[in-house]
């Protein structure tokens, strides 16, 4: 491994990586990256767990032999991705990862890609369709005769609504109400408020 100075003073690690045709092409890889790496690790083996507070920038400093530039954008990167939380003037600390943690991130990239893009509110609600089409299979493998009148009832009461959007969106949340809960669903921390 080769390493070059960045203009910021770090040090970056060239890599060899494999080609097709049989050479190794270089890649050289920022110091802040390798940091990153290594404290995802720890993070993912539990040596640094949930509530722990993260180590200073100091030690991480001395133990991974970087700038406080290349610890800075690490753990910023970390923040952003819902790992850790900064508050200025206090340690950072490791968040716990959830599925909350997973939603909150994927709203926020969410709202960055239609506010960047708003064409792909269509990419989203077409995600959204394949989404509940997987619910809905697994609702109709585990639906009882009466769940499927009460289901057959409100098609109804809707299709009598079309005419009146809001009439139909009133009619929208006690279709998915009704429709059955598996017990994976009902326990699952993806839908906490709705099974």
């Amino acid at each position: 491994m080769m390493q070059a100075k960045t203009a910021d003073g770090d040090m970056q690690v060239a890599q060899n990586t494999p080609r097709t045709d049989g050479r190794e092409k270089i890649t050289r890889r920022k110091l802040s990256d390798q940091v990153l790496d290594k404290l995802h690790g720890m993070i993912a083996t539990g040596a640094l767990a949930a509530g722990d507070v993260m180590p200073s920038e100091r030690a991480l400093m001395d133990r991974f032999g970087v700038g406080r530039p290349a610890v800075r954008e690490a753990l910023q990167s970390l923040h952003n991705s819902g790992l850790i939380t900064i508050n200025h003037g206090e340690r950072s600390r490791v968040n716990a990862v959830d599925a909350s943690t997973v939603l909150t991130q994927s709203d926020d990239i969410a709202r960055l890609v239609l506010s960047s893009a708003p064409a792909n509110l269509d990419h989203l609600k077409q995600a959204r369709r394949m989404f509940e089409l997987g619910l809905v299979r697994v609702a109709a493998q585990t639906a009882t005769a009466d769940v499927v009148a009460d289901l057959r009832g409100l098609v109804v009461r809707q299709r009598d609504c079309l005419a009146m959007p809001l009439g139909l969106s009133r009619l929208t949340l006690p279709f998915t109400n009704a429709l059955p809960k598996p017990r994976e669903i009902r326990s699952s921390p993806l839908f906490p408020r709705r099974c």
